[in-house]
């Protein structure tokens, strides 16, 4: 991008919350884990709708994102390693989704609407799954919490 002039006065922007500056941001220890902090921050807000929440293989196919990750992020290992550690952090939270031959998680930001999206999502299928599939969560794995993403 050797033609970068500056950002507009006016566009689009994803908010990142202050608190995360002082709480998390001080505990990261590498890079991966703050690009992919960042990139579900800014794939999730670009959605509509109370589920917003972004895979690592929704991540990876982002152009830009993979091209951070692998420019000095680690490539797709430092994806899901950074995705793990932000889960430590609570940083980010997520769930598995499960079925029609599909396992995978789900990344949301640690905030209230997450919360509460990620706490309902144990009684029905997932906002963030697709609409062509049918998908159930595990109560067997509480949410946020993967041993081995």
């Amino acid at each position: 991008m050797n033609d970068f002039t500056g950002f507009p006065g006016i566009g689009k922007a994803t908010a990142i919350p202050n608190l995360f500056f002082s709480a998390v941001l001080p505990r990261l220890e590498s890079p991966d884990a703050l690009l992919a902090f960042l990139w579900v921050s800014r794939l999730a807000q670009a959605q509509r709708g109370e589920a917003r929440c972004a895979s690592a293989a929704v991540i990876w196919a982002e152009p830009a994102a993979r091209a951070s990750f692998e420019a000095f992020g680690g490539g797709k290992a430092g994806l899901d390693s950074g995705l793990a550690r932000c889960l430590e952090l609570r940083a980010l939270i997520a769930i598995r989704l499960r079925g029609a031959g599909v396992d995978e998680a789900v990344y949301f930001p640690n905030d209230p609407v997450s919360r509460r999206t990620v706490t309902a999502s144990g009684a029905a299928n997932s906002a963030c799954a697709p609409k062509r599939q049918s998908f159930r969560w595990s109560s067997r794995t509480a949410p946020g919490h993967f041993p081995a993403l």
